[in-house]
C-alpha cells in the first residue's frame, strides 16, 4: 500500500501536465530541455523530439537568444535571481519563426542533488491583438473628438470637466487645462442656467414638465461675452451598466442669429 502513495502522486503530476493551459518546460542547468507539455508543442510548433535534448534558446528569438547562456552562467556563478520567481513579459520565437508575446515564470528546483528549472509560459498574443484593436478604436474617437465643429464636454458624473474639445477654445476662449477639474458651471450665464441642466439630468419627466433636449440656454465666454446656445448631452455608461458621465454638445447660435439679422 505504501509503495502506491509516491506512484499515484506520479500519475497525478503527469496529468496536470499534460492538461495544463500553459506551456511547461524543464532544464538543466546548461539549458538543455529535459521535459515538454503538449501545450509547449502547440505553443511553440515543435515536436516534443525536436525540443527535448536541446538548448532552450531554441525558443527565443534576438538578442536574448544570444544572451542566454551568459544569462545561465551568471545565475550559477552569483545566485543573483534576476528571473526566478518573478514573472515577466517577453518575446518567444515559433518553430515556423514568427514571434509572439508571453508571459514567462521560472522556479528553480533540485532532484537527487541536480539542479533544474523549470518555466511556465502564457501566450499572450490575445491580449496583444485586444491592445492593438483598444487603440485603433481610441484613434479613432480622438479623431472624431477633436474635429467635431461644436464644442464637446466630457465630465464626470457630478459635473467635473474630464475632457474638452478643441472647439471649446475657439467658442469659449479657455485652454483645456484651465477648463479640466472645473465645475461646468463656468461655462453658463447664470447659476440658474446650470441648476437647470442639473434638474433636467437629475428627473427627466418628473415634478412638472419634462425638459425637452437640447436645452436652449446662455453661455459665458472666458471674455466675459454671453452668447444663446443649445446643450444636447448623452450618458456614458461604465461595463455594468452604472452612469460613469456625461457628453454635452454645445451649439453658438450667434452666428445664426447674425444671419437672421442680416
Amino acid at each position: 500500500m505504501t509503495d502506491s502513495v509516491p506512484v499515484q502522486a506520479h500519475s497525478m503530476l503527469e496529468a496536470i501536465l499534460k492538461s495544463a493551459v500553459g506551456a511547461i518546460i524543464t532544464i538543466d542547468t546548461k539549458g538543455t530541455v529535459q521535459t515538454v507539455n503538449p501545450a509547449t508543442m502547440r505553443l511553440f510548433g515543435y515536436a516534443e523530439c525536436e525540443m527535448v535534448g536541446q538548448n532552450v534558446k531554441m525558443l527565443m528569438p534576438e538578442p536574448h537568444r544570444s544572451h542566454h547562456d551568459s544569462y545561465m552562467a551568471h545565475h550559477l556563478k552569483t545566485g543573483e535571481r534576476k528571473i526566478i520567481g518573478i514573472g515577466r513579459d517577453v518575446e518567444g520565437k515559433r518553430k515556423d519563426g514568427t514571434h509572439f508575446p508571453m508571459h514567462l515564470s521560472v522556479s528553480a528546483f533540485e532532484v537527487q542533488g541536480q539542479h533544474f528549472f523549470a518555466g511556465i509560459v502564457h501566450d499572450l498574443s490575445a491580449r496583444s491583438k485586444l491592445e492593438v484593436e483598444v487603440s485603433r478604436q481610441s484613434a479613432q474617437f480622438q479623431a472624431v473628438f477633436d474635429h467635431v465643429p461644436e464644442p464637446l464636454v466630457i465630465t464626470d458624473p457630478e459635473r467635473r470637466i474630464l475632457l474638452v474639445n478643441p472647439a471649446v477654445t475657439r467658442v469659449f476662449g479657455y485652454e483645456s487645462n484651465e477648463l479640466v477639474g472645473q465645475s461646468t458651471a463656468i461655462l453658463y450665464d447664470l447659476p440658474s442656467d446650470f441648476a437647470r441642466v442639473g434638474t433636467a439630468l437629475a428627473k427627466p419627466g418628473k415634478g412638472g414638465e419634462e425638459e425637452k433636449w437640447p436645452l436652449a440656454l446662455r453661455f459665458r465666454r472666458k471674455n466675459g461675452e454671453t452668447f444663446p446656445g443649445q446643450l444636447a448631452r448623452a450618458s456614458i455608461r461604465d461595463r455594468a451598466g452604472g452612469a460613469a458621465g456625461i457628453l454635452g454638445m454645445i451649439r453658438d447660435l450667434t452666428l445664426e442669429q447674425k444671419q437672421e439679422d442680416a
